[in-house]
């Protein structure tokens, strides 16, 4: 046993694997351990204007979609030829160079209307909500660039180098974060100035490691790129990212919402039980790694059956929606106990129940989502996302401004709902006998 142990976990997969846990452990639980602080201190006021930035940071991100997947998919190919990784990393560090900037010029443009006319803020605090999305812009800057780099050790297999300085730099800004609001100003300013200032000397020391460790003196030296590649690159990118895009839109459809509908104090006190509730979508994730392989095995072989699907399915019930519900019955006091702040518990206890409901029911969609995958039926996963966007925003539009903070957990659960019914109904259709999918019509595809 201890020799088939020590073979396990010299396995440079196997290693990558327990760093990728570690690292997920290691930030959500900054995460849980660091935001009471911030409520605390900040108050809600200050904090709403933080939650404003995390909105507007999480539109922008939506641009890295596309890209995110093909570096490490492009480096894969190459790796082992140095200057051809060498390449492919410059290639993608220009492109991400460049949307930064566009990101940043674009959000700049908007951001003095966004904080007038769609943040509900108070008129005082309206030059304080301003200022704070500029500097958001830069930490903006610098942490989109910085994709580069965590792809490139990504797509190298570097993963566990990649985790260890993400898990060193988060835990360093939130530290000076934390000191800056004890020490300076309990105030939105002093938490994002650390967070920039620190996602600059992140993109800067990833930056060197990189270019000192690859850019050997017989790789050095003036290289002409080709344009006709970057463009391949970038039209590659957004068609992906078209379809990839319209997924995470319905997953930005609530922060839509709320952000503008919302008074800001309330606002502030939704993202951060949604954040929580989502925080229970990494309880599926492994299941789904180590279950994929089989099901698309089973598939290539042109087997329709479920004998893997049916464990994934059982291991979706206990891992997943079986924790989601508990902690839905006990939200109140894991909330009080968490937060230790009435109002905070009192606007999300809905949204909360809500969003762990949605959660679970995602998981068992995914199971189908799997097989959908497995077959190439990413058209199928396009037609689910656009009606699942449809009929959500019609949810939203419906119930705005009836049900408060709440509606961010009914479009939640909307989306969820449709997604796992269209897939069923996929199933059933996927499922029929071939003598009665060619008797409806040769034209038909599953």
């Amino acid at each position: 046993m201890i020799t088939f142990l020590k073979r396990m976990t010299s396995s440079h997969v196997v290693q990558n694997v327990i760093s990728n846990y570690v690292t997920v452990v290691w930030l959500g639980a900054l995460s849980i351990v660091t935001v009471p602080i911030y409520l605390k201190v900040l108050g809600s006021g200050q904090w709403s204007i933080v939650a404003a930035c995390l909105t507007m940071q999480g539109f922008l991100g939506l641009m890295d979609v596309g890209f995110s997947q093909l570096l490490p998919r492009a480096l894969a190919r190459v790796a082992g030829d140095r200057k051809q990784e060498i390449e492919c990393f410059e290639q993608y560090t220009r492109i991400y160079l460049i949307l930064a900037a566009g990101g940043v010029l674009v959000a700049q443009m908007v951001i003095s209307a966004a904080a007038q006319h769609w943040f509900k803020v108070a008129q005082a605090d309206v030059g304080m909500l301003e200022l704070t999305l500029r500097i958001m812009t830069v930490q903006f800057f610098f942490q989109f660039a910085n994709n580069a780099n965590i792809g490139f050790w990504y797509g190298l297999q570097l993963q566990k180098r990649a985790n260890f300085r993400q898990c060193v730099f988060a835990t360093m800004r939130h530290t000076l974060a934390i000191v800056s609001v004890f020490c300076v100003q309990r105030s939105a300013l002093s938490y994002i100035i650390p967070f920039g200032f620190f996602a600059f000397i992140e993109w800067l020391a990833n930056s060197y490691a990189i270019r000192n460790e690859w850019l050997v003196p017989g790789n050095c030296g003036r290289r002409k790129y080709s344009y006709a590649k970057l463009y391949l690159v970038v039209k590659e990118a957004g068609g992906l990212t078209f379809g990839i895009f319209i997924g995470m839109l319905v997953g930005q459809l609530d922060r839509m919402v709320l952000s503008s509908s919302l008074e800001i104090k309330e606002y502030g006190y939704y993202v951060i039980v949604a954040n929580f509730g989502m925080a229970f979508n990494q309880l599926q994730h492994p299941l789904m790694r180590a279950f994929f392989p089989r099901i698309a095995r089973e598939e290539s072989t042109k087997n329709l059956g479920w004998s893997s699907g049916k464990g994934l399915l059982m291991g979706v019930l206990a891992l997943c929606v079986f924790p989601c519900t508990m902690v839905a019955v006990w939200a109140p006091e894991i909330l009080h106990f968490w937060l230790r702040n009435d109002s905070a518990v009192s606007v999300g206890i809905l949204p909360f129940r809500l969003i762990l409901a949605a959660v679970a029911l995602n998981s068992i969609y995914n199971v189908v989502y799997q097989k959908i995958i497995a077959r190439g039926r990413t058209r199928v996963v396009f037609v689910i996302n656009i009606t699942s966007l449809v009929i959500t925003s019609g949810v939203a539009y419906v119930f705005m401004g009836r049900i408060g903070a709440g509606l961010g957990g009914l479009i939640w659960i909307s989306n969820s709902t449709i997604q796992l019914t269209a897939g069923l109904v996929w199933l059933k259709c996927a499922a029929r006998p071939p003598s009665d999918v060619i008797s409806v019509g040769k034209k038909i595809s599953i």
